[in-house]
């Protein structure tokens, strides 16, 4: 009876365990979810940001130029 007692505790505390991990596996692959996520918009706004600073500086450059014209 003892040993029966000892295996169904043994058990239990695999299977508590077990769950614990399930947990943590869980979320871990939640949180690399959101940083996935997070990078894609991240990536997005980069590509938004580098647009507008190649736009920004075209137009100093137009600029520049017209200046440069208008003093000749």
């Amino acid at each position: 009876a003892k040993d029966r007692k000892t295996f169904t505790d043994e058990i239990a505390h695999l299977r508590a365990q077990a769950a614990t991990r399930k947990d943590q596996l869980a979320s871990s692959i939640k949180e690399k979810d959101e940083a996935v996520s997070r990078w894609d918009a991240l990536s997005k706004e980069n590509v938004a940001l580098e647009e507008l600073v190649e736009g920004l500086q075209m137009e100093v450059g137009a600029r520049y130029d017209s200046g440069f014209q208008f003093a000749l």
